[in-house]
């Protein structure tokens, strides 16, 4: 089957979804040897259509008519999907867990598409990770779910739960990982109590996360436990201390008044020799 534009001509390579909303299609274009892949939607549902139709330049790279439906021709990516491909990518190094919940948190802030769009990627696992461990969106969607609503409060929610997936995912070789047990328990905290709204909330939350690693990696490498102990057991003199100082004022006020302690350090300078101070 070819998909014919009034720029050019598509062959349908593999049927994705036939859906009531929309049909999926990778296709490729049929000039040019090693021409690209693409991803093609022939939507149905008018009413998607024209809201997709909204700003389409920003994000899609092509549109035509087909009969009494509207295509789109999206970018398409190696499919690596996030959750399927996530934790090779980090034995492998080439990225760290924390680069990778900041890229997917970067990807939906800068991303032209409908918030609707960005929304049904989140939930229908269109995040793709590449080998580089950079993040990239699929289009391989079913609109029936579209949702004109939607709005980056929602955004949020989907993308800080992915997050939260991701940093569940056991690893046999990094079972006690500090980062990924304090990401997860923060932002399954935060999604129970609904506390994001924005995404850069979250970007932030990533962010912290990450420096308060680096900071406890470099102290613990350099002082090690024993170092902790004796910081510890130093402070708790230190509290010791101040706790009976302050004991020590309260008694000296309530037996003997409030310039008890004044008198009994400044009364042996109040006269030297036979000069008086007081004078």
């Amino acid at each position: 089957m070819v998909l014919n534009t009034e720029k050019k001509a598509y062959l349908v390579i593999r049927e994705v979804l036939a859906g009531e909303a929309n049909d999926v299609y990778i296709c490729r274009e049929t000039e040019g040897i090693g021409a690209p892949y693409k991803t093609v939607w022939i939507v149905k549902d008018r009413g998607i259509v024209r809201r997709l139709l909204e700003n389409v330049d920003d994000y899609c790279e092509e549109t035509f008519a087909q009969s009494e439906r509207m295509g789109f021709v999206f970018p398409y990516f190696q499919e690596r999907p996030l959750q399927k491909f996530y934790l090779g990518s980090i034995r492998k190094g080439s990225c760290s867990c924390q680069q990778v919940w900041l890229a997917l948190v970067e990807q939906c802030m800068v991303s032209k598409l409908p918030s609707a769009v960005v929304y049904l990627i989140l939930c229908q696992e269109q995040v793709h990770i590449m080998p580089d461990g950079s993040i990239r969106f699929g289009f391989q969607l079913d609109l029936s779910e579209y949702d004109d609503s939607i709005c980056e409060k929602d955004i949020v929610i989907a993308c800080a739960d992915a997050v939260a997936r991701l940093a569940l995912l056991e690893d046999p070789d990094r079972k006690g990982d500090r980062v990924r047990l304090q990401a997860a328990s923060l932002l399954t905290r935060k999604l129970e109590r609904r506390e994001y709204l924005e995404l850069i909330q979250l970007y932030r939350d990533i962010r912290v996360l990450g420096r308060t690693d680096s900071a406890g990696k470099k102290w613990f490498g350099r002082y090690g436990a024993s170092g902790w102990i004796w910081v510890y057991r130093l402070l708790s003199c230190v509290c010791a201390v101040l706790v009976c100082l302050a004991a020590l004022v309260i008694a000296g006020r309530l037996f003997f008044g409030e310039a008890f302690f004044w008198k009994l350090s400044g009364s042996p300078l109040e006269v030297i020799g036979t000069e008086s101070l007081l004078q």
